[in-house]
């Protein structure tokens, strides 16, 4: 055996193509294997987690529940959430790399500590502070996750989290509903949230109850997280999208009358694109005649 071939590291690779021989054992030397990849993106929940972990063939998941499963090892999150039943909001949303070796449990595990290296020290010093648990302030940050779309917003969408909280108004929020539903299995994923969803007795229901959900309803990003504990200083009570802009943005607002303005004219805004794609329709129609 040659001095060389003593070093070269088993695994599964990938090589260029064109490599030349020296290339390729440079590669089996160093120990570049191929790795997976699995995106997990901002605002997903369990569910969507779960789905995304049953198209890795080696994770060996054939059912939604199985992947479930593997996400209810609140060992990992124990001493920041002991009221944790599951892990939903601490799966950090991320790109992960792993081995062909890896299992679906371990890249659970991955998660997790990904979230605990960007979840500070300070930070649970700092939610009490604010008169909140760890868990209190990631369900708020998983809620500004699936509100905001612009990073400048989120600490006035906190803002108004707080508000409402502190005066007692729902929050109303549509992403605790369609968690809700997902709950009880019959979210349609349909991207439409029905009579039934928002009628649903549930605590995670906030148009029905005032206060925060029982727990964090998607994984929020740092960005979020930071926006739940740094909040902005505001009298906004309400939001709602601004239709004069197509990034997301809202228009922010301290009393109803402004806020219902607001809705008629997202609304409105709303008609008239749908009018207008119901035109574009017909034309196509049309011209394929």
């Amino acid at each position: 055996m040659s001095p060389n071939s003593a070093t070269l590291k088993a695994g599964e690779y990938d090589f260029p193509s064109p490599i030349s021989p020296l290339g390729v054992l440079a590669k089996l030397q160093q120990g570049q294997r191929r790795l997976n990849r699995i995106t997990i993106p901002e605002g997903w929940t369990r569910w969507d987690i779960a789905r995304e972990m049953m198209q890795v063939p080696q994770f060996g998941l054939t059912t939604e529940a199985q992947a479930l499963e593997l996400m209810n090892n609140v060992s990992l999150i124990n001493d920041l959430d002991p009221e944790a039943k599951n892990l939903e909001g601490y799966l950090f949303p991320d790109t992960y790399e792993f081995s062909p070796e890896t299992t679906g449990d371990q890249l659970i595990e991955m998660m997790v500590k990904r979230f605990r290296e960007v979840w500070k020290p300070d930070w649970v010093e700092r939610a009490r502070s604010l008169g909140y648990s760890p868990r209190q302030m990631v369900t708020t940050a998983s809620i500004i996750e699936t509100e905001a779309k612009l990073d400048e917003e989120r600490a006035l969408v906190a803002s108004v989290i707080y508000n409402r909280l502190e005066k007692d108004i729902p929050l109303a929020v549509d992403s605790s509903i369609v968690y809700a539903s997902k709950l009880e299995g019959k979210w349609r994923y349909d991207g439409k949230v029905y009579k039934s969803d928002i009628e649903r007795r549930s605590p995670y229901n906030t148009r029905i109850y005032a206060g925060l959900p029982p727990g964090p309803v998607a994984s929020p990003g740092e960005s979020s997280l930071k926006a739940a504990l740094f909040p902005a200083t505001s009298d906004y009570l309400y939001y709602v999208r601004n239709p004069a802009r197509d990034d997301g943005a809202h228009n922010f607002y301290s009393n109803g009358a402004e806020f219902e303005t607001g809705v008629a004219a997202l609304r409105r805004w709303e008609r008239e694109r749908d009018a207008e794609e119901a035109r574009k329709k017909r034309e196509n129609a049309n011209s394929g005649q």
